[in-house]
């Protein structure tokens, strides 16, 4: 399940997979995800981030786990 607190901006993950993590973090943080490797899409995870996390941030922590690999350009972020 992916639990977002509108009113407080945090964002909870519990064994979300990277593909509805992303389809948040869109809707969120005004962006766009492209995975270009799709087996990327079904890695899970359990974060749990504060409103004061940017995407920077969440995406930065969520990488260091070495699941994955971003590249980011304006509002287009590539997931590889």
């Amino acid at each position: 399940m992916v639990a977002s607190a509108w009113t407080t901006g945090a964002h909870f993950f519990n064994e979300n997979t990277l593909e509805e993590i992303t389809r948040q973090l869109e809707k969120n943080f005004d962006v766009r995800f492209i995975f270009r490797n799709e087996e990327k899409k079904e890695l899970k995870f359990y974060e749990d981030f504060r409103k004061e996390n940017t995407l920077a941030d969440i995406l930065s922590i969520m990488s260091s786990t070495r699941k994955f690999t971003y590249k980011q350009k304006g509002d287009i972020i590539e997931i590889y």
